[in-house]
């Protein structure tokens, strides 16, 4: 699973929603800098734009108190200079969240992602529900 989320430029291919997604930058600290464009396709006839944005990814690895380990890979707005915007598209002014994946005893994986983020800063986004597991 780490290798599909950490496939940037093959987002397109894969998530829901990502019309485009390309590397911009890696640092030598490991930093991702990506472009990304959203289209939501019929959602459009209810007045819902496509959105862009650049964000920065931090990838670590962390423990559980068990010794299990958690990847993640948390993101927000990258301060870097992007091409005029489409007046058709909202580049959004707010997008920071997190990829989560821990391991468990059972040789399973829990994954859960997290979201904030909104055209003008306004809306928060939270994913709600049970984490999906899959079975390694």
């Amino acid at each position: 699973m780490w290798a599909a989320i950490a496939d940037v430029d093959r987002y397109a291919e894969f998530m829901p929603y990502v019309k485009a997604s390309r590397t911009l930058a890696r640092e030598p600290s490991g930093v991702t800098i990506a472009y990304q464009r959203l289209s939501f396709g019929a959602l459009r006839r209810l007045g819902i734009s496509d959105r862009d944005y650049a964000i920065r990814m931090v990838d670590d690895v962390a423990a559980t108190a068990d010794g299990l380990p958690i990847v993640r890979r948390v993101w927000s707005l990258a301060d870097v200079p992007l091409p005029a915007p489409d007046p058709s598209v909202v580049r959004l002014a707010v997008n920071r969240g997190a990829w989560l994946l821990r391991a468990s005893d059972d040789g399973a994986t829990t994954i859960a992602v997290l979201l904030n983020g909104g055209p003008r800063g306004r809306g928060r986004r939270r994913a709600s529900g049970r984490p999906a597991r899959f079975a390694g």
